[in-house]
């Protein structure tokens, strides 16, 4: 019965060994095939942000030239001459006389000082010199 026993061994033994190379084999196809896959979904990718990235510049380039045409409309709007035609044309205004304009100086009071700190000498003192307010004088 030894005899039997051993035989049987040794014919599982070469069923098992002529399992593994299949094994084996079905393991390394599926492996190249998972790397196929992700290389393929890689370039895939790639080239869909290339088409992207084609899209985005030329979105960018419009904006940029939309974007001067409104700063040149923009420099036209603000343009002196234009507002002061508008002034005196539609609103009716007209430069002021010399005897129209008043200088006002104006002084802004100080504030108290701190407990620790020394009062403020008189000449520093904030002050607006120089500004001219334009107003109508009324007669």
């Amino acid at each position: 019965m030894g005899r039997r026993v051993r035989r049987v061994a040794k014919k599982a033994s070469r069923l098992r060994f002529r399992r593994r190379p299949a094994c084996w084999f079905a393991i390394i196809v599926c492996a190249i095939v998972s790397v196929g896959v992700v290389y393929v979904w890689q370039e895939v990718k790639l080239i869909s942000m290339g088409y992207e990235l084609r899209r985005l510049s030329l979105q960018e380039s419009d904006l940029a030239r939309s974007s001067a045409r409104y700063k040149d409309e923009v420099a036209k709007l603000e343009a002196p001459d234009r507002l002061e035609a508008i002034a005196r044309k539609q609103l009716g205004m007209v430069r002021p006389q010399s005897r129209q304009l008043v200088s006002v100086r104006m002084e802004y009071p100080v504030p108290p000082p701190k407990p620790d700190e020394e009062p403020p000498q008189p000449e520093t003192r904030g002050s607006a010199e120089g500004f001219i307010f334009m107003a109508r004088l009324l007669d």
